[in-house]
C-alpha cells in the first residue's frame, strides 16, 4: 500500500514537473509561477522534496530581477539535492 502510494505520488509530482516546465519555456511566468506555489504546497513547504519547482522559481526570479531571492532558491535547491 505504502509503494503504491509513493508511486501515485512521483507519477503526479513528475506530471508537475512536465507542466511548471512547459509553462516556464514558453514564459508564461505567471501561470508558472502559481502552479509552483501549489506544488511547494503540496510537497510541505520550500523544505519539502520539489526541488525542480525550487529551481524553476529561481529561474523566473533571475529573469524578473529578483538575484538575490534567485539565489537562495538554488541554495535551498542544492541543500536539498547536492548531485
Amino acid at each position: 500500500e505504502q509503494a503504491r502510494q509513493k508511486m501515485e505520488k512521483k507519477v503526479s509530482t513528475g506530471e508537475v514537473n512536465w507542466l511548471i516546465n512547459r509553462l516556464y519555456v514558453r514564459k508564461e511566468f505567471t501561470a508558472c509561477l502559481t502552479k509552483i506555489e501549489d506544488q511547494i504546497k503540496k510537497c510541505g513547504g520550500a523544505k519539502g522534496s520539489c526541488e525542480f519547482a525550487l529551481y524553476v522559481k529561481g529561474l523566473i526570479l533571475r529573469h524578473m530581477g529578483k538575484i538575490e531571492d534567485s539565489l537562495q532558491l538554488f541554495r535551498l535547491v542544492t541543500t536539498i539535492n547536492p548531485q
